[in-house]
């Protein structure tokens, strides 16, 4: 924590359990704003407090932002973007980006998608042919386990079995690993299209993995597509 004492940063850093110690922060009359990334039970409880109290506050629970694509022509701005949709797939939380396209649009969509996901690049920083080599450039590593990884991958062949369209599908192959490395926590990244969206396990509550989902749908005026 020395950088924000240098810059003159005013940082606190209190350490307990967050059930006891949230609604003491969240209603502290010395604090201004509150920001928040979790679960979506402790988000309901924190939002619930700050809305009682007025109080200015972000919440990110358990989830990305849904991209909307329509009337949208830059394609080329979009591309190189793409790639970091990819890097929330860590840890233990699964959400992924998922994109709503309209349906006149989708095929340049794809023509910007699809070299991005194509080009994802995965595995362990470490891994050169010499020690002398530069550490690779990843844009993700392992899930928080390989059980979590399994979880992912069942998803989604239960999502392809309902219906789901794979537009890519990658392989542990492409990946940069060390000799003999245990890759069972590494998922690849997978791009799933669902024209006719409906719940599904993957989908509900957001599931941050390697994935991606696309639909296609035509704008309602006076209404986002559904």
């Amino acid at each position: 924590m020395h950088w924000p004492a240098v810059r003159g940063v005013p940082l606190s850093l209190v350490s307990g359990s967050g059930s006891e110690l949230s609604p003491a922060l969240v209603r502290s009359p010395e604090i201004g704003c509150v920001s928040f990334v979790g679960g979506r039970d402790a988000g309901a409880r924190i939002a619930t407090a700050v809305a009682d109290l007025g109080k200015r506050h972000i919440l990110e629970q358990e989830g990305l932002n849904t991209w909307g694509l329509w009337e949208y022509t830059d394609w080329p701005a979009l591309t190189p973007l793409l790639s970091k949709t990819f890097e929330y797939a860590k840890q233990r939380c699964t959400a992924y980006p998922r994109f709503v396209v309209q349906r006149s649009a989708f095929a340049d969509f794809l023509a910007a998608y699809l070299p991005a996901v194509r080009g994802i690049r995965f595995g362990h920083p470490l891994a050169v042919a010499d020690p002398a080599d530069p550490l690779p450039v990843l844009d993700y590593g392992p899930l928080i386990n390989a059980a979590k990884a399994k979880e992912l991958a069942d998803l989604t062949t239960k999502a392809i079995a309902r219906g789901a369209v794979p537009l890519h599908q990658g392989s542990l192959a492409e990946g940069r690993f060390l000799p003999s490395q245990d890759t069972a926590a590494y998922l690849p990244p997978t791009t799933l299209l669902a024209p006719r969206p409906r719940p599904h396990p993957s989908t509900t509550p957001s599931p941050s993995a390697p994935s991606t989902q696309s639909s296609w749908s035509t704008p309602r005026r006076n209404s986002w597509p559904r």
